[in-house]
């Protein structure tokens, strides 16, 4: 008997699979997963914002601290009373259209001497840096008394002397701060970035460095701090490590205007930053990770950290606009202080650092005014940071 045999038509092609083509196959499914997923955390996730009615921790908090400052040549009865708070209004905001960021940079004696609040126009693509500086008198009856850069030290002093840990501490500082903010300023910190020398000597090293123009020759020292302060840099572009960067940072003796000048140079010194961080690679990021994780106090979560990078590192140095608090020296007793300007100060806040769907009503101010002699030519404009770095 014949056996019939049927040959394949030439040409024609198996309907089988091969191992490759499998490989290939599964290799295309879990890309298109990823790049779901990824999607789907980009244009739906949205890092939650805790809305509270009124400035954070006001309820809890308010009641229970005590005017305190630290500074012995300050005598108690030659200071004024202070601001006496009245009710304050509860705003709104929309999910998702802005967020709102604290810069907390603290120093060996705890005092936190770069204080920069960030607002993340989310919506307009623009984002909004307000340095406050360190000499900024707070006076507010029943909450705080004392320049702004030693309110996070009086909560975190008083949270160890009630028994906390240095970590419990921190927090309880970090909110104190974020209180004492919120009744002055009238605003809402969402997220806040606390990091002290040691971590932004580390984080300079991390990115490689940041290459800046230093202005003068900056040489100063102080054998008295702990540890003792020295600063040796010459005037030119150069890339400034760690150690290098801490110093054009805390530079402010050969500055007409000694912590404004300190201030304007933190604010070149982040916008060097920024633009340094477009050179970032994977080595990079893995240790600016690997930092944050060791120096940082956050509540950042790493689901934020994923969502605001690629948002933050889309916005042009054009669009980043940077101010300082306005306002002028006087003194307090025998101790010099920065006397903020009130009006100025509400409307920059609004126009430039407002989350809110309105504007925020003087009554939820607080600013305590000393004198506003210079008021006239305070520079509410700000400056971009494309502008800091002459481009």
């Amino acid at each position: 008997m014949n056996k019939i045999i049927h040959k394949k038509p030439r040409g024609a092609k198996s309907n089988r699979l091969t191992v490759g083509q499998i490989i290939l196959l599964a290799f295309l499914s879990l890309l298109l997963i990823l790049l779901t997923g990824v999607w789907i955390f980009l244009n739906i996730y949205t890092p939650a914002i805790d809305m509270p009615d009124l400035p954070p921790l006001w309820g809890d908090w308010f009641s229970g601290w005590t005017l305190e400052e630290d500074d012995d040549e300050i005598e108690v009865e030659e200071l004024p009373d202070g601001i006496i708070v009245g009710e304050m209004v509860g705003m709104n905001r929309r999910q998702g259209d802005s967020f709102t960021f604290l810069i907390i940079g603290r120093t060996d004696d705890f005092r936190t001497n770069t204080l920069m609040f960030w607002h993340f126009n989310i919506r307009e693509n623009k984002i909004s840096l307000l340095s406050i500086p360190r000499d900024g008198w707070i006076n507010i009856d029943g909450l705080y008394r004392g320049r702004i850069n030693a309110a996070f030290a009086t909560g975190f002093n008083r949270a160890r002397r009630e028994g906390r840990t240095s970590a419990e501490a921190t927090e309880d500082g970090i909110a104190f701060l974020r209180q004492v903010l919120g009744v002055a300023f009238g605003l809402q910190v969402d997220r806040y970035i606390f990091v002290d020398l040691a971590g932004f000597r580390e984080l300079v090293d991390a990115v490689g460095g940041v290459e800046i123009y230093v202005p003068m020759d900056m040489r100063y020292s102080d054998i008295y701090q702990n540890p003792p302060l020295h600063i040796n840099l010459r005037r030119g572009l150069q890339t400034l490590d760690g150690n290098q960067a801490e110093q054009f940072v805390r530079f402010r003796s050969g500055y007409i205007d000694q912590d404004i000048g300190r201030i304007r140079a933190q604010q070149t010194f982040m916008a060097a930053l920024m633009r340094d961080m477009l050179r970032f690679d994977i080595v990079q990021i893995g240790r600016i990770w690997d930092v944050a994780d060791t120096y940082v106090t956050s509540n950042l979560s790493a689901s934020d950290m994923l969502w605001f990078a690629p948002r933050v590192l889309g916005v042009s140095l054009e669009d980043i606009i940077t101010h300082t608090l306005p306002g002028e020296p006087a003194t307090i007793g025998a101790a010099s202080v920065w006397s903020l300007y009130s009006a100025e100060a509400i409307q920059m806040i609004n126009e430039y650092y407002n989350p809110f769907l309105t504007d925020i009503p003087d009554g939820n101010f607080n600013i305590f005014e000393i004198s506003r002699r210079y008021a006239a030519n305070a520079n509410t404009r700000g400056t971009t940071m494309a502008e800091l770095l002459g481009n």
